[in-house]
């Protein structure tokens, strides 16, 4: 009867709360020293021949193995009710209705975003409102017909000014250099100086002064046009006292200043250097391309072109903010589609994460139940081994109960299951809503669109 090859196999669970090997007679035999204690108490002729119940060896394998199985029992018992309160904590009608109320959530989130935006578009379009009515004023009371026209940028025409003021002071300052003690560095910090307000008063004049000639009223363009010609000629001086000066730099360092004076007292055009000469030329020339530059950076009519700019500036931060109005209903919206993408994720993760446990909890429940079937056929087993022994042993025969079936059961406790399988409503839940995800998704999609027409609308000029 035990003369079986070892089986060494072990019952494993999913998450290993204990290795169950199951119970080998033979083995558990030898651990249990049957034949020892058959053969001691058959030399004795025990148990008695009167005896009516089972003696101790056999009363002790019960309680071993009776003990094993529920150490066994409980181990098992122990992991399934940790598994059960996993599971318990597991659900998806959170995740489910969070869903659900996506498009109510969105249309909120979107409106309370976009509030401050469209209200800073209806005071930028209000101003631009009011710069078109101060524009149309503006024209019809300078009897203006036209659009302005200012084919160049300020910081485009600015920079081809500090390209001339950069030139000017590099040639500029190579003259200098002959009288100056510095050299041509010190020669070029001179000549920067005098350039910057040379062609700063130049463009200063092309652009504000200028204009004024083609004003409607005549005293402005006799007024203005009076001050414009007057810094010209305060330009051709300017330069031509710059000659000067750098012409008694030459004759005279440490007297310059007053050579110079004396010089200007024989008449601004008594300079004779030719260097000086063509200093005060390109000079002149440079102040005359910076007023032309400046004069043509804007419209010729005083004023027209700045107040055009403003208007299209006005019209410009509502296109600004209309768009960054659609930025954030953009934003919104992935964000909210990201929401659900992450909740459906967790729901199947959760409807995963159940069905696993619940196999766990089955394949345990499963598990326990033939290692106990197993513990009580070696216990049969190793009985019969124990009598048979004891038997061959004996002189007087053997007591009536040996040949009395063995009562084999360990009365151990079931396992105690008490989560509830909801798999099948967790299925139908995720199966309704992939159904209704597409209604949810379009809802979403019209409640953007809305959105897209009342910035429109709340933008359009």
């Amino acid at each position: 009867m035990f003369d079986r090859k070892s089986n060494n196999d072990t019952q494993v669970g999913v998450h290993k709360p204990a290795d169950l090997p199951l119970i080998v007679p033979n083995e558990l035999a030898v651990e249990f020293k049957v034949k020892e204690f058959a053969k001691k108490n058959s030399s004795k002729n025990l148990p008695s021949l009167t005896a009516s119940s089972p003696d101790s060896n056999e009363q002790n394998f019960r309680i071993r193995l009776t003990g094993r199985a529920n150490q066994a029992m409980l181990r098992t018992q122990e992991f399934i009710s940790l598994l059960e309160n996993r599971h318990v904590a597991i659900m998806i009608s959170k995740e489910n209705t969070d869903i659900e109320k996506m498009p109510n959530e969105f249309k909120t989130k979107t409106k309370a975003e976009l509030k401050p935006i469209l209200d800073r578009i209806k005071e930028d379009k209000e101003e631009c409102r009011l710069t078109e009515d101060e524009l149309i004023k503006f024209k019809k009371s300078n009897n203006l017909d036209r659009e302005a026209d200012y084919p160049e940028t300020l910081n485009k025409v600015s920079f081809f000014v500090l390209v001339v003021l950069v030139l000017e002071s590099f040639i500029n300052g190579s003259f200098f250099a002959a009288g100056s003690d510095g050299g041509l560095i010190g020669g070029f910090i001179m000549a920067i100086a005098f350039s910057f307000i040379n062609l700063a008063l130049a463009f200063v004049n092309g652009r504000i002064v200028l204009p004024y000639k083609n004003h409607i009223l005549p005293q402005r363009k006799w007024i203005y046009g009076a001050i414009a010609v007057f810094i010209i000629i305060l330009l051709l001086v300017l330069n031509l006292l710059i000659a000067h000066y750098r012409e008694a730099l030459i004759l005279n360092p440490d007297n310059a200043s007053v050579l110079a004076w004396d010089s200007l007292r024989n008449g601004l055009f008594s300079i004779t250097d030719i260097e000086s000469w063509l200093l005060a030329v390109l000079g002149f020339v440079f102040a005359i391309y910076a007023m032309y530059k400046g004069y043509n950076s804007d419209d010729k009519y005083p004023g027209y072109g700045k107040l055009t700019r403003k208007k299209y500036e006005k019209i410009e931060n509502v296109k600004e903010k209309k768009k960054s109005a659609q930025k954030k209903l953009v934003e919104i919206h992935e964000e909210f589609l990201t929401k659900i993408d992450d909740k459906e994720k967790v729901m199947n993760s959760n409807y995963i994460e159940s069905t696993k446990i619940i196999s766990d909890i089955e394949y345990y429940r499963k598990l326990i139940e033939p290692y106990i079937k197993s513990c009580e056929t070696g216990y049969k087993q190793i009985v019969t081994l124990y009598r048979e022994e004891n038997t061959s042993g004996r002189q007087d025969g053997v007591p009536e109960y040996f040949g009395q079936p063995i009562d084999s059961s360990l009365k151990i406790d079931k396992i105690k299951i008490t989560y509830s399988d909801n798999r099948k409503e967790m299925k139908a839940t995720i199966e309704n809503l992939n159904v209704s995800m597409i209604e949810i998704r379009n809802e979403m999609q019209e409640i953007k669109k809305y959105f897209i027409t009342e910035t429109n609308v709340a933008s359009n000029l």
